[in-house]
């Protein structure tokens, strides 16, 4: 006669334990696969699962803040929050809250009832308002362990009593491992989207530098961008110093600033105040919150605009390092306390230095344009120092075979003169012996109508107020630059009016003969 095993109840229980187990796992699992970037979707099926298959109609998980002193409320399932009272969303990391506990001591805590511990007995208000309003009593905490410490917990309650078994502590400290490489795969997705960002801001103001050589303004507005979006931050600014380094103020702005402070405006560098601080001192400052501060408790009007008209709260000054000191500064600010991040410190400090790189190539740039445009000029001083000796020679050499004319050298004279001064009408005036009458014996480069004016040109000395005339009477250079604009011209003197309208000259200059 065979004999059969009967399969027990308690078997059948276990088995559709275990199977529940590991749906609840490869759910979660799933869900952190498609989670890249977002741990929460995570959280919200960790708890579901753990509140289900452990019986606790409540469940929560925290995370440490980012200075590790407080704990967060990252996700819940089943908590009336309504009932707990205002900022009970967040615990200090030292003080009475259970799961607080947990982290701090990085281990499991499991309190069979609430009302029976010394926090409830003494009249903890967050321990009152999860017994009395929560009705919570038996609580299990599970702290989330990466790299030997603990990030946060996993919280499950009862509102009886009565204790978790060791399957469920065993299930939740699993849920808490799976919570854990969640956090990581979203931080390490982040940290590679962040890099990205970075190296394609950091591309992108490379290439905005290769492309300003002579203009250093669309470097600071591309660094400024970048600096604002990347950092989370509504607005930036680029101060430089003047060249005596006594003064400082805005070259660039960015963001939703409320114009407090205008460019133009200049502030002493021997301040006090943040930026000049930095500036001097070339060392980077990070005011968590700028209210908070003597020089604002002493209403200092510039920190009062800042933090009253600009908003300001938490502030970041980078300085611009050129050498042993500062050239100026980049400055970051946010409209609520909330301090910047080591690596966003970092990144402006890079940006900093991407702006120096810019300021140093167009001052390169410049200087060696500078210097170029001086050896034109001085190439070009050259040349026409050497055309006018040219010149010289030439009308030398006329003036040694014309002993007896002096037609050819007035002509030289004239010819040199127009082509030297790039003046294409020129004309020599003589006054007679007598010094009665002004004549022109000599003229290049005039029009047929004002050619017959010349040449039948007898002008008297006495009272006239032609350039030709006085300068011979008076001695003296005569420069006019429109003899259009001219009382003579207007009152239609004849000469005058054939110079302007049949020569079509404008600009005079005449230079006596003075012997």
């Amino acid at each position: 006669m065979t004999s059969h095993s009967v399969p027990q109840i308690g078997d059948d229980i276990a088995l559709q334990d275990a199977l529940e187990r590991e749906v609840a796992t490869r759910e979660i699992l799933q869900v952190i696969s498609r989670s890249r970037d977002d741990e929460k979707p995570v959280f919200d099926a960790i708890l579901e699962n753990a509140a289900r298959l452990c019986d606790a109609p409540m469940a929560s998980l925290n995370l440490l803040d980012e200075k590790g002193t407080r704990l967060i409320l990252r996700a819940h399932w089943g908590l009336a929050l309504d009932h707990f009272e205002t900022g009970v969303m967040e615990w200090p990391l030292d003080g009475s809250a259970v799961p607080a506990l947990a982290v701090r001591e990085c281990r499991i805590i499991h309190i069979e009832d609430l009302a029976e511990t010394e926090a409830y007995k003494r009249g903890d208000p967050l321990r009152v308002n999860s017994v009395e309003k929560e009705g919570i009593r038996t609580f299990l905490a599970v702290p989330l362990m990466c790299g030997g410490e603990a990030v946060g917990c996993i919280a499950l309650f009862r509102r009886e009593i009565k204790l978790f078994d060791d399957r469920h502590v065993a299930l939740v400290e699993s849920f808490a491992d799976q919570a854990v490489i969640a956090i990581e795969n979203v931080r390490q997705f982040r940290e590679l989207q962040t890099r990205l960002e970075r190296e394609a801001a950091t591309r992108e103001i490379l290439q905005v530098i290769s492309r300003s050589r002579d203009n250093d303004m669309p470097v600071f507005e591309s660094i400024l961008d970048q600096a604002a979006r990347l950092c989370d931050a509504p607005t930036a600014g680029l101060q430089l110093v003047n060249e005596d380094r006594t003064r400082f103020g805005y070259v660039c702005k960015w963001g939703e600033d409320k114009a407090a402070f205008q460019y133009g405006e200049t502030w002493e560098l021997d301040s006090p105040l943040i930026v000049p601080t930095a500036i001097r001192e070339a060392r980077v400052i990070h005011k968590e919150d700028v209210a908070d501060d003597p020089a604002y408790t002493a209403r200092d009007p510039v920190r009062v605009r800042l933090v009253e008209e600009e908003g300001v709260r938490t502030y970041l000054v980078v300085p611009l390092i050129l050498g042993a000191s500062a050239i100026g500064s980049i400055t970051l600010s946010r409209r609520e306390v909330r301090a910047f991040t080591d690596d966003e410190i970092e990144l402006v400090e890079t940006f900093a230095k991407q702006a120096v790189i810019a300021i140093e190539n167009v001052r390169q740039f410049r200087a060696l344009q500078d210097r170029t445009e001086a050896l034109a000029r001085s190439k070009q001083k050259l040349e026409t120092r050497l055309e006018r000796e040219a010149a010289t020679r030439e009308i030398l050499q006329v003036i040694s075979r014309s002993r007896d004319d002096e037609k050819p050298v007035f002509d030289a004279i004239l010819e040199n003169a127009s082509r030297l001064c790039n003046a294409p009408l020129a004309y020599l005036s003589m006054a007679n012996e007598e010094r009665t009458h002004v004549t022109v014996p000599a003229h290049r480069g005039s029009r047929p109508k004002f050619t017959a004016d010349l040449d039948n040109l007898r002008v008297p000395t006495d009272g006239s107020k032609l350039a030709l005339v006085r300068s011979i009477t008076e001695r003296k250079v005569i420069r006019m630059d429109d003899v259009a604009d001219t009382e003579m011209y207007r009152n239609r003197e004849p000469i005058r009016v054939s110079m302007v309208e049949n020569e079509g000259a404008r600009s005079i200059l005449s230079v006596p003969l003075i012997s």
